[in-house]
């Protein structure tokens, strides 16, 4: 569910900075302007932790299993690149949320069904904002496996090659986090 999160965080600030623009704000002491209690503010900051605390949590979620050592060598597998989703993702996902900038109940259950199918399918691996951190993401070329890393594939290429292996930290059941090599 944090991937899922995490992939919708650029939704997430669209959204944010759309309903804030619309805050009314009232001037206090010394000529200073605060946003005035309303929906919109609450909503604001309820969309600004949904885009800023998961992507914290998975980032130091992966720094503590690195350094707890719970990782798993394995043979390094022939990988290849998935970007290619990313752009259809956008495209059915994304688009129809941005191109309806208002916050109403059908978003929110379009959101929620899109949630149970990604989560159920496990194709949560389908994340820009991930990539936007520098995060490669790469499929097992005979399974159906994910790899999330900050490694190339040109590096994870050369270690399949010396027959060494990589560390990987399971985070879903088929989706894998490869340590840095270098």
């Amino acid at each position: 569910m944090i991937l899922f999160l995490i992939s919708y965080a650029p939704l997430f600030l669209i959204y944010a900075m759309n309903t804030f623009s619309k805050l009314k704000f009232q001037k206090i002491k010394f000529g200073f302007l605060i946003p005035k209690c309303s929906v919109e503010l609450l909503i604001s900051i309820i969309l600004i932790f949904l885009m800023i605390l998961p992507t914290i949590f998975f980032i130091f979620y992966i720094k503590v299993q690195e350094k707890k050592g719970t990782d798993i060598l394995v043979k390094a597998d022939k990988l290849e690149m998935t970007q290619d989703t990313i752009i259809s993702y956008l495209m059915t996902y994304v688009l129809p949320f941005v191109t309806d900038s208002s916050l109403n109940v059908q978003n929110i259950i379009l959101f929620l069904i899109i949630l149970v199918l990604a989560v159920r399918l496990d194709i949560v691996y389908i994340n820009p904002t991930l990539i936007l951190l520098k995060y490669n993401v790469f499929k097992n070329a005979d399974k159906d496996k994910y790899y999330l890393t900050k490694n190339t594939l040109s590096d994870l290429e050369a270690i399949r090659k010396s027959g060494e292996g990589v560390k990987i930290i399971p985070l879903s059941k088929n989706i894998y986090y490869i340590e840095n090599i270098y």
